[in-house]
């Protein structure tokens, strides 16, 4: 078979949606590794920084569906 047999169907378009599937996949994964040192089931924002996890990291997590926000600066896991 020729090289010219093969159709690419790669477009900007298609590697875009591929790329966003894959970062978002990266970014549970790296949450969920974050995560998983992390004990008690509602800290504050000082609890959680006293494990290692700073406010990035508590964006990141809430964005994972790993923990919910109660109110300003109180957080509880949410169980799965």
């Amino acid at each position: 078979m020729a090289f010219e047999d093969y159709q690419y169907n790669i477009t900007a378009a298609s590697n875009k949606e591929n790329a966003a599937k894959l970062g978002k996949a990266r970014s549970r994964a790296a949450a969920e590794r974050n995560f998983a040192a992390v004990t008690g089931d509602e800290w504050t924002a000082a609890e959680l920084a006293a494990q290692g996890i700073n406010k990035d990291k508590i964006s990141r997590l809430i964005k994972n569906g790993l923990i919910e926000r109660v109110c300003r600066n109180h957080y509880r896991r949410i169980s799965s």
